[in-house]
């Protein structure tokens, strides 16, 4: 008998109706403008590592890159789709950094069919530019835009360059304590650069304003110097809109580059186990969607997961994990 468990939060209900029903991607012309602002070094046995957690259909970050300059060789890519039709399609359109680039092509390396906030394991202060357009809503306590910064916090290297897509009010309107929580987690670990509103045709939609900023050494800040850039960025005439592609940039912000690799040793799903072969991807967000017994026992025989060969290889959290799923089923 097949036996579904749900056991989502708000969040990863709002992850899978972006799965279900569509996600509404970013402006790619915005993102082209707003990569011009980053400075980005094509050098010789160095490459940048670029991680983009809820990628869509790719071409945001992709345009984000060429605004920046980059050469497709000295870019590595790593990103999260929870969509499995988007993701079939980008493995139709993606290209790697031992490709040419080609138009209608996008920049990606490493893809995870996965929801970023509990189903991925990745490297530690591995990243050196991370592009964040995450989904937009709150549970009534929490905005899901300040779990995704939370998350993926970890990721990114001190100083790395952190280019956060969200809406206006999340920083204006204080009044409205999950805004004002967001702002204040937002600020402990990121320093902002600086700020820009989308063309005005854009901003009606989604209220959408760009974030580019650096992650700080260690969580935390003086409440003064946050009260003080919240006063900078209370009313939307203070915010300028993004450099338009014939006008010159005033400033750019240099971004990290990692020597000799990209430094990544772990980018997987949980119960992803490389060590197999023939290799079987096993996609599954154990909080977001838990299958059938059957199903899973199946998939757990095709792993061979039950040989103990298999099982002394596992690394403690995945024997945690899968013992939690046996549980639940």
């Amino acid at each position: 008998m097949v036996k579904n468990v749900r056991n989502v939060n708000t969040f990863q209900q709002t992850a899978g109706n972006y799965a279900r029903y569509g996600a509404f991607y970013t402006n790619t012309d915005m993102m082209y403008r707003c990569g011009r602002l980053l400075k980005i070094e094509n050098e010789e046995n160095k490459v940048t590592v670029v991680f983009e957690p809820h990628i869509g259909d790719g071409t945001a970050v992709t345009s984000l890159l060429r605004g920046a300059g980059a050469e497709r060789h000295s870019i590595v890519t790593y990103a999260v789709e929870i969509n499995c039709d988007t993701v079939e399609k980008l493995k139709q359109t993606k290209i790697s950094n031992q490709e040419a680039d080609e138009e209608g092509k996008v920049w990606v390396d490493y893809l995870l069919n996965a929801d970023t906030t509990h189903g991925i394991i990745m490297s530690n202060a591995k990243v050196d530019l991370l592009y964040d357009n995450p989904p937009y809503g709150s549970d009534g306590e929490t905005r899901f835009e300040q779990v995704a910064e939370e998350t993926t916090f970890k990721y990114l290297k001190r100083n790395g360059v952190h280019v956060f897509v969200i809406p206006y009010y999340l920083i204006s309107d204080m009044s409205d304590k999950t805004y004002e929580k967001f702002a204040r987690s937002y600020f402990s670990r990121y320093k902002p650069l600086h700020i820009f509103k989308f063309d005005d045709e854009v901003y009606k939609d989604y209220k959408q304003i760009v974030i580019i900023s650096r992650r700080r050494d260690a969580i935390g800040c003086m409440l003064e110097d946050f009260k003080a850039w919240i006063e900078s960025v209370n009313t939307l005439e203070k915010i300028p809109y993004l450099p338009k592609v014939d006008e010159e940039i005033d400033e750019r912000w240099r971004v990290l580059v990692s020597n000799g690799g990209d430094g990544v040793e772990k980018f997987t799903t949980l119960l992803e186990i490389h060590q197999f072969h023939p290799p079987t991807q096993l996609s599954m967000n154990l909080w977001c969607v838990v299958s059938a017994r059957d199903w899973l026992e199946m998939r757990m025989r095709e792993l061979y997961i039950f040989n103990e060969v298999m099982l002394n290889r596992l690394r403690p959290q995945e024997l945690k994990i899968m013992d939690r799923v046996m549980r639940i089923l």
